[in-house]
């Protein structure tokens, strides 16, 4: 099993559906990984958006 870090997209996947789902992160967590890809992840999963190569969507709760 491969060890979870965030150059594994898996992981960041991961974190992404996180977010979407609701999961919530400490503020002293979110400041300490600020900047990060795995807070990029946490944040868009959070806000909802998704997108591809040629566009940006963003999902409407």
């Amino acid at each position: 099993m491969n060890s979870p870090d965030a150059s594994n997209p898996r992981f960041l996947h991961r974190i992404y559906l996180w977010g979407y789902g609701g999961g919530q992160m400490p503020r002293w967590l979110r400041q300490l990984i600020a900047g990060s890809e795995t807070h990029r992840a946490w944040v868009l999963g959070r806000d909802g958006f998704f997108g591809n190569s040629e566009m940006c969507l963003t999902i409407l709760r």
